[in-house]
């Protein structure tokens, strides 16, 4: 199925993937056919085959495809409506880490469609969700992450928390990348 959706023959690579039954195997067939709608321009195939995708973490990394090719297209409006699904999407995440990438994506996705009030709540929430991460590395590396989104949406003050969080004690334009 990935072969025929990185030739651009998404219509074979979606009548093939019901034939697999391993759901790790599936699932990777199901990203190289997103790959391929959205290289063809099939928004909506795309958002289809984006659906299908059971593992939460898995559907929410390629609804946020979606999104940033919808934004890059200018269809606002459109990443807002996908931006909706991949919310519920990344309310699905049991795993901090992914669970904060996840949320920076959507915190970034809606600075640059100007919902900069969502931005900075997801941020808030992503800041916490951070702090669940046991891996103390991890943990500092997601909190530095959540700072840069913060400092690229002009909420200094949000970055400066994020960083105490982290405990970096410098000033955020001496941490942030």
């Amino acid at each position: 199925a990935g072969l025929w959706a990185e030739s651009g023959d998404t219509t074979t690579a979606l009548k093939v993937i019901d034939l697999i039954h391993e759901q790790f195997l599936k699932e990777l067939a199901q990203k190289y056919i997103v790959e391929g709608q959205l290289n063809a321009g099939d928004i909506a195939g795309t958002l289809r085959t984006a659906e299908q995708v059971q593992d939460a973490k898995n559907r929410s990394e390629s609804q946020n495809k979606i999104v940033r090719a919808q934004i890059k297209s200018g269809d606002t409006t459109g990443a807002q409506n996908t931006l909706g699904a991949l919310q519920q999407s990344v309310d699905l995440i049991h795993e901090p880490d992914a669970k904060c990438k996840a949320q920076l994506d959507i915190a970034a996705a809606q600075r640059d469609t100007s919902d900069q009030p969502g931005a900075q709540k997801t941020l808030l929430i992503a800041r916490e969700t951070a702090k669940l991460i046991q891996d103390p590395s991890i943990r500092v590396d997601r909190l530095i992450d959540v700072a840069n989104v913060q400092t690229s949406s002009d909420d200094i003050a949000g970055a400066q928390k994020s960083l105490a969080d982290a405990g970096a004690a410098q000033p955020v334009a001496d941490v942030i990348k």
